[in-house]
């Protein structure tokens, strides 16, 4: 199979915002957001419900597609206990996330 490849001009422009800042793009923006475990770090229950709701409001249809460590999780209760289902692993900071808390 025959393959042909030619370079693109790609134009990027990064920011760097800290998660309580909000996502600086207008509401549905994106047509896709893919998160695979940010939505596990550290973060209070405020702040977390805050993160949800910016990025459901810049995708356009309202839908999150994201990957978390869960109850269910081989090393779930494994690490050093700091709050409800967030547990300290080896200095790094991850909660754990339980079906009730997905419906919400």
């Amino acid at each position: 199979m025959k393959t042909n490849t030619r370079e693109k001009n790609i134009s990027l422009t990064l920011k760097n915002i800290t998660e309580v800042e909000g996502l600086l793009f207008h509401n549905s923006h994106f047509d896709a957001i893919y998160s695979n475990i940010f939505y596990n770090m550290s973060f209070n229950d405020n702040e977390l419900k805050f993160l949800f709701d910016e990025s459901h409001r810049v995708f356009k249809i309202g839908l999150l597609l994201f990957s978390v460590r869960s109850n269910h999780d081989i090393v779930y209760r494994k690490g050093s206990k700091i709050a409800e289902n967030l547990y300290d692993m080896n200095g790094f900071q991850i909660r754990f996330f339980t079906s009730l808390l997905y419906r919400e």
